[in-house]
């Protein structure tokens, strides 16, 4: 094909642009030789001579400080689904992950102008394709969409469990905390990991176990880089509380061990035709 193809639909603008830069496409279009076929006759020796079919796979990472700033280059070699080595910037040559492929490292180390060649990846593959993919990806920003409510409809005085849901935000750092009449709650606070939703935004849940009372207000505290001021949603104990919540479709599956009450909650996955209906996401969480 000699371009960029776009695995999804969604990311097929990206792919337009980086076909629109010849300069990028020739450099790609050369890695046949200065890559595939050095690397081939490189390591021919004592790889490609073992079988007759494999599968020989390079995976290069770029790491980057404050912008370009500070760059760290890694290339991982992978033969038939096995890392076996890998180059650092860091440490400026290859290293062996085990004491079996020392010797690969070593003859990898040997040849200087290998050695050159990886060195230079800093500035010929990391700081050019920072600089071609800045604007769409590391100026990125979508702001958390922000939804809370109760995972049950419980009287008060009642244990429950009240749930931040934030959705739909990029890049993926955030900061997520509970107050309870303007006090930061920490120790009954449960949080799930960060979920890619497959068009490069992430969502999450903060859970805080409590016993609401009348007349408490609870808020949910969201930080992320896209504002200059924190998010934030709150939820006290009123009838309308008890009724519909705003979804926004939030897909997930999870199990969640409350550290108190130690009650397992199941919660089955959230189909977008819930969202006609506007019943919230604990609408199906119920005890196992």
């Amino acid at each position: 094909m000699g371009e960029f193809r776009a695995e999804t639909e969604l990311r097929r603008p990206i792919a337009e642009f980086f076909n629109s830069l010849e300069v990028l496409l020739q450099r790609e279009r050369a890695q046949v030789d200065r890559f595939c076929r050095d690397n081939y006759r490189f390591s021919e020796g004592f790889l490609v001579q073992r079988q007759t079919h494999f599968l020989y796979q390079p995976k290069s990472e770029c790491h980057f400080s404050n912008g370009t700033e500070q760059v760290r280059f890694l290339e991982r070699h992978i033969y038939n689904g096995q890392e076996f080595m890998c180059f650092d910037t860091d440490m400026g040559e290859f290293r062996a992950e085990t004491e079996l492929r020392r010797p690969i490292a070593e003859f990898f180390n040997s040849l200087e102008v290998l050695l050159q060649r990886e060195r230079a990846q800093v500035d010929r593959f990391c700081r050019d394709n920072y600089r071609f993919s800045e604007g769409f990806l590391v100026q990125r920003q979508t702001e958390p969409t922000v939804t809370v409510y109760p995972a049950k409809t419980q009287r008060l005085q009642h244990h429950n469990l009240l749930v931040c849901c934030v959705s739909d935000f990029y890049p993926g750092h955030i900061e997520v905390h509970w107050l309870r009449n303007g006090q930061e709650e920490e120790a009954v606070v449960v949080t799930m990991g960060l979920i890619q939703n497959g068009d490069w935004t992430f969502q999450t849940l903060v859970m805080l176990e409590t016993v609401p009372r009348s007349g408490e207000l609870y808020t949910c505290q969201v930080r992320h880089p896209s504002s200059t001021s924190p998010v934030t949603v709150e939820w006290s104990e009123t009838p309308s509380d008890l009724t519909h919540f705003p979804l926004r479709g939030l897909c997930l599956s999870l199990r969640v061990r409350v550290p108190s009450s130690h009650t397992p909650f199941s919660c089955a996955r959230v189909f977008p035709s819930a969202q006609a209906t506007g019943e919230p996401c604990d609408r199906f969480c119920e005890h196992p």
